[in-house]
């Protein structure tokens, strides 16, 4: 570890302390380095590895996706042969956008919905998988730049690669709407016919579940499969759990923050709704690559690659 920051934190009074705790504290499964270390190299990764630039890039790339990858999965359910799956998927789609932004939207889906253009079942395929697949390379790329990645894939790899995790995101997302028709029904059942009180908390607590199981399962596989210095990290991991919960918790935190202290449509007008889902976008960006960050600071610990 870096002497000279550590001979600094030694002269803060208050620092000084935490930094001998966290000294003391080590890790067995990581070939008994301590806390500290673990903390260093973690910041010193997210402020040499411009973490906010990255952020941004995967955000810009994300949100040019986000309408042709919308347009094709609007256009495909209403072939789903699934009784209330079209209303079960307006719900989970208002549950998961920054509060107002859903009616800026809202009359565009049901047109859509309501009238589906097999033009643009087939032309918005191909576009959003190839603008996905960009927004998903751009996930890698900003996984690979990290201050702590020493591997690196090819450009036709990492592309293949984010063609294979488009698709893997579509089909989790399709289950999870489903999933949740099935605990909406279920749940209705047990309430009718053993006459089950307080199906409503049931429900949320579902939507919750699956919500949140969505979120683990999606950066799980992105950590995974992301980079070489992480292929060898479990499945459900310390960074995939950090970002979901952090992920819950910024988005309750920002729907208040939208919904009881912005002004940005008094300011901006109607085009503040996409800067307020841009933002939101960027927020689950920064998110998603301190995730990476833990998992491959860990990497190296357990490596002894200092």
């Amino acid at each position: 570890m870096s002497k000279e920051i550590e001979h600094k934190l030694i002269q803060i009074p208050v620092v000084k302390q935490l930094f001998l705790i966290t000294k003391t504290i080590k890790m067995s499964a990581y070939n008994g380095f301590s806390l500290y270390d673990l903390i260093e190299l973690y910041l010193v990764g997210i402020v040499k590895g411009t973490l906010s630039n990255r952020a941004g890039a995967i955000a810009f790339s994300f949100f040019m996706a986000m309408f042709p990858f919308a347009l094709f999965i609007l256009n495909l359910i209403p072939y789903i042969p699934i009784e209330g799956f079209q209303e079960d998927f307006m719900v989970f789609i208002s549950e998961n956008v920054p509060p107002s932004t859903f009616d800026a939207i809202d009359s565009i889906i049901n047109d859509i919905l309501n009238n589906s253009y097999d033009s643009l079942l087939s032309s918005g395929f191909i576009l959003s998988i190839f603008l996905m697949s960009n927004g998903l390379n751009a996930i890698f790329s900003g996984f690979q730049a990290s201050y702590h990645v020493t591997e690196t894939r090819g450009f036709i790899k990492d592309y293949i690669l984010a063609i294979g995790m488009s698709l893997l995101m579509v089909v989790l997302l399709f289950v999870t709407v489903g999933l949740l028709i099935f605990f909406e029904v279920l749940v209705y059942a047990l309430e009718h016919h053993w006459h089950l009180v307080g199906h409503v908390p049931l429900l949320t607590f579902f939507k919750f579940f699956i919500g949140f199981l969505l979120i683990l399962l999606s950066t799980s596989f992105l950590y995974k499969f992301g980079t070489l210095d992480t292929k060898g990290i479990s499945f459900i991991n310390h960074g995939s759990i950090m970002t979901s919960v952090l992920v819950v918790v910024s988005s309750y935190v920002f729907g208040i923050y939208v919904e009881k202290f912005s002004n940005y449509n008094e300011l901006y007008g109607s085009i503040g709704t996409l800067l307020v889902m841009m933002f939101y976008i960027w927020i689950n960006c920064a998110i998603l690559l301190l995730g990476f960050e833990l998992n491959v600071v860990l990497q190296r610990l357990k490596k002894r690659d200092l």
